[in-house]
């Protein structure tokens, strides 16, 4: 079970799947069995959601390519299953522009891929921590009929809000 970055990046690295089975999700570390699919409003801020969550709640990585279920002894789902993604299917630039336009201030992440056998592989969504002079983190999107869908994120921690 993996506890923080440090030890996910390097069972990554290692392609140790099997290190990274069983670990909660938590403040930190956010897992998805599939890439986001940005088609529509509704997705983008689900998107958006987990970026600036994980940015007001001291950083972290978004995983995608594990699925996740329920754990059988607490309220929380931990990593059950490596679902490799394809490459070719997840425009890296497209999330970097949703970003960039949709979370005021900007929230910075880095993008990485995992790939297993040079095909598939699992992308990390690394999402830095929001300083307080950052806050409040605004994700939205507006949509194709003109209405605009906003959810304000914003977590204050004790000795960092200004």
């Amino acid at each position: 079970m993996i506890s923080d970055e440090q030890e996910l990046f390097k069972a990554l690295e290692a392609r140790d799947s099997g290190a990274i089975i069983g670990t909660t999700e938590s403040q930190w570390l956010e897992a998805k069995r599939s890439p986001y699919h940005l088609e529509s409003p509704e997705r983008q801020l689900e998107f958006f959601k987990d970026v600036t969550a994980i940015a007001t709640a001291d950083g972290g990585v978004i995983l995608i390519g594990f699925a996740t279920g329920p754990a059988t002894t607490a309220l929380v789902d931990v990593m059950t299953e490596l679902t490799p993604v394809r490459p070719d299917i997840v425009s890296l630039q497209k999330r970097r522009d949703l970003i960039e336009s949709g979370t005021p201030p900007p929230v910075g992440a880095e993008f990485n891929w995992w790939l297993e056998n040079g095909a598939n592989g699992v992308l990390t969504v690394t999402v830095p921590r929001a300083e307080s002079t950052q806050y409040p983190i605004l994700a939205h999107k507006v949509r194709a009929h003109g209405a605009r869908n906003e959810l304000l994120m914003a977590s204050l921690h004790e000795g960092r809000h200004g």
